[in-house]
């Protein structure tokens, strides 16, 4: 449930109007079963909305967890509650952890719920990768990128020698087909 399949991601805008207008979007996403997943809504920073404290916005995420998801809030772990002060509003992205449903031995599910004054913006679940997993995970991609980048350099370097050699022997009228066969054979494999 926390690993969202390959979707179709359709963006609905407006290319007419006030750049105010312009800036409100929408982003559905569709699954190829045409299953609809919660849709996001973007809306410009200037649009006006309330300026909700943090315990009216957590309830509002409360209920968005009730409603898209059917979980009880109280069963889940309350990671961040972060808000941004608009000129016009106040945004909140509030993010909890899901580790009685989803228990992971490494990263986390979670919920989060964007909230534009009181308009709720999106909902995901997503899971949550630790950031040392992923520097782990990094470094050793780079350890094989630069082993395979040494393989093709050096493959790189010896079909290069061959073929000057190959080039020296045809010019001396020396030249095996045979050899030259094999040697290219065995680079190849």
């Amino acid at each position: 449930n926390y690993l969202t399949p390959p979707v179709w991601m359709v963006r609905f805008a407006k290319f007419e109007g006030s750049i105010t207008q312009r800036a409100e979007q929408y982003y559905v996403y569709i699954c190829g079963d045409g299953k609809v997943y919660p849709i996001h809504h973007k809306l410009p920073e200037s649009k006006p909305g309330e300026y909700l404290n943090e315990d009216e916005a957590r309830k509002i995420a409360y209920s968005v967890v009730r409603a898209d998801y059917n979980l009880d809030p109280a069963a889940l772990k309350e990671i961040s509650v972060e808000s941004t002060k608009l000129p016009s509003r106040r945004d909140w992205e509030i993010i909890f952890s899901d580790q009685k449903n989803y228990p992971l031995k490494k990263g986390e599910a979670r919920i989060r719920v964007n909230i534009a004054g009181q308009e709720v913006l999106s909902s995901n679940r997503y899971v949550h990768v630790p950031e040392n997993w992923s520097r782990e995970n990094q470094n050793r991609e780079t350890s094989i990128e630069i082993i395979e980048d040494f393989g093709f350099i050096l493959n790189l370097a010896i079909s290069l020698i061959i073929m000057a050699t190959a080039i020296w022997y045809w010019s001396r009228k020396k030249f095996s087909v045979q050899a030259f066969f094999l040697t290219f054979a065995i680079l190849f494999s």
